[in-house]
C-alpha cells in the first residue's frame, strides 16, 4: 500500500499538487472509493471523473447538467497554496498576531506558547507572571476563562475552554482537578511537533449567544483580491455552534450555520448538515431561537476586514474568522485555502462574475505552469540522451 500512495503522491505532484494536497488527494480518493459506504460505486466513479469527492454529489445537488458550473475539489485542491509563500504570513496564529499588530485591537490577547519543550511569554502575557506551569495556573486564575488552541489548524480541532470559578478548575466547562489541567499543559510540551497558544476566551454579543451561548459563533468572511484591483468580500457566512458541535461551531462538526447579507448583515434560514446533505433549520436545534437577525457592528467588521485585506495585499484570498463580542470584534484565525463548499452550496462559483474570473484565472494560471514543467522535463531528458550519445 505504502508503496501504490507514493507512486500515486509522485504523480499528483507532476500534475502541479502541492505535497500536502497531493497526499490528501491520494487518501480522500481512496477513503472515497473504498470507506464511503453511503454512495455507489457508479456514483464514486461518476463524481471522481468530473473531479469531486462522491459526497458531493448530495451536498451540491450534482447533476450532469449542472456540475460544470462548481468548482471541483481535484481543481480547487491543485490551487494550493492560493497565495504563494505569502500563505506563511497566515498560516498560523501566532505569525498573524505579529503581522497584524497595527490591528491590534482586533484580535485577541495572547498570552503564551507552548509547545517544544517550554513555555513562552506572548506580548499581552500580564506583567509579573514567568514562563512555569504554576505562571500558567496563575493566569488562569486571574483570567477565569482561557481559550487554548493549536498554533497551526483549523476547524476547531484541539480547542480546549479552561476555567476557574470559585476555587473549581474547568476543562470544556467540565469540573476538574488542577492536576488534571497541569497534566494537559503537560502532555502539549512533551508532544513532538505540537504547539498550542493561550489567549483571551472570546464569549460572543448578546444578539448572538441569546441562539446559543456556548460557542463563539464565529463569522465567516471570504475576501479575494484580483490582480491590479482592491480586495473584495465576496461570501460571509456565520456558524453557530450546537450540543453536538460541542465547544466548537463548525458545521461539519455537527453546528448551523447561515448566509450572511454582504449589503446589510441580515441573516435568516439556517442550515444543517444531516446524512450527507444540508438540510433548512429555521430554528436553533437546542434553543428552538430562530436562526435569523443582523450582524452586531456590521459597517465596522467589513471596513476593517477591507481595510485589513489592503494591508495584505499580496495575498490573493482570505477566509477571516472573526467573533463579534458585546464591545466589537476579534479575528482569531485567517486561512489561505478556506473551504469551498459552503461558498457555493446555494451559488456555485462559476454563477458569480466575478467568482468565475477569479477562479478561472487561477486554474487557467496553474495549467500553464504544469505544461511549462511538463515542456521542462522533457527537455531535460531529451538533452540527458544527446549528451549519453556524445560521450
Amino acid at each position: 500500500m505504502g508503496l501504490i500512495r507514493n507512486f500515486f503522491i509522485r504523480r499528483y505532484e507532476k500534475a502541479g499538487y502541492s505535497t500536502l494536497f497531493a497526499r490528501r488527494m491520494f487518501d480522500l480518493r481512496y477513503q472515497d472509493l473504498f470507506k464511503n459506504e453511503n454512495t455507489s460505486l457508479r456514483e464514486k466513479i461518476w463524481a471522481q471523473k468530473r473531479g469531486f469527492l462522491s459526497d458531493k454529489i448530495k451536498f451540491y445537488r450534482l447533476t450532469d447538467d449542472n456540475y460544470k458550473d462548481y468548482v471541483s475539489d481535484f481543481d480547487y485542491w491543485r490551487l494550493h497554496p492560493i497565495n504563494g509563500i505569502f500563505s506563511r504570513w497566515i498560516d498560523d496564529k501566532l505569525t498573524i498576531k505579529m503581522i497584524l499588530h497595527p490591528f491590534d485591537d482586533f484580535l485577541p490577547e495572547y498570552y503564551y506558547n507552548i509547545g517544544f519543550g517550554e513555555i513562552f511569554r506572548l506580548s499581552d502575557c500580564p506583567d509579573g507572571l514567568g514562563t512555569t506551569l504554576d505562571d500558567v495556573i496563575s493566569l488562569l486564575k486571574a483570567k477565569e476563562t482561557l481559550a487554548a488552541k493549536t498554533t497551526w489548524g483549523s476547524a476547531g480541532v484541539g480547542f480546549y475552554k479552561l476555567g476557574y470559578r470559585l476555587g473549581q478548575f474547568l476543562l470544556n466547562n467540565q469540573p476538574v482537578d488542577e492536576d488534571e489541567i497541569i497534566e494537559l499543559i503537560t502532555q502539549w510540551l512533551k508532544t513532538p511537533g505540537l504547539s498550542y497558544l493561550l489567549t483571551e476566551y472570546l464569549a460572543p454579543h448578546p444578539a448572538l449567544s441569546k441562539i446559543f451561548s456556548k460557542t463563539p459563533n464565529a463569522l465567516r468572511v471570504a475576501v479575494l483580491r484580483e490582480k491590479q484591483n482592491p480586495p473584495q468580500i465576496f461570501n460571509i457566512y456565520i456558524h453557530i455552534g450546537t450540543e453536538q458541535s460541542g465547544f466548537v461551531d463548525n458545521a461539519l462538526a455537527g453546528g448551523v450555520f447561515s448566509r450572511v447579507d454582504i449589503e446589510n448583515g441580515s441573516f435568516h434560514q439556517g442550515k444543517i448538515v444531516r446524512d450527507g446533505m444540508l438540510v433548512d433549520c429555521p430554528e436553533h436545534p437546542d434553543t428552538h431561537q430562530p436562526i435569523s437577525g443582523v450582524v452586531p457592528f456590521w459597517d465596522l467588521i467589513t471596513k476593517k476586514v477591507v481595510e485589513i485585506s489592503t494591508y495584505l495585499q499580496p495575498l490573493r484570498m482570505m477566509g477571516f474568522d472573526i467573533v463579534i463580542t458585546k464591545s466589537g470584534f476579534k479575528i482569531i484565525e485567517i486561512n489561505s485555502h478556506p473551504s469551498i463548499e459552503f461558498i457555493q452550496y446555494d451559488l456555485p462559483v462559476y454563477k458569480n462574475p466575478l467568482c468565475r474570473r477569479f477562479y478561472k484565472s487561477l486554474i487557467f494560471g496553474k495549467q500553464r505552469q504544469v505544461a511549462h514543467e511538463k515542456q521542462k522535463r522533457l527537455f531535460n531528458r531529451l538533452f540527458r540522451v544527446f549528451r549519453k550519445k556524445e560521450v
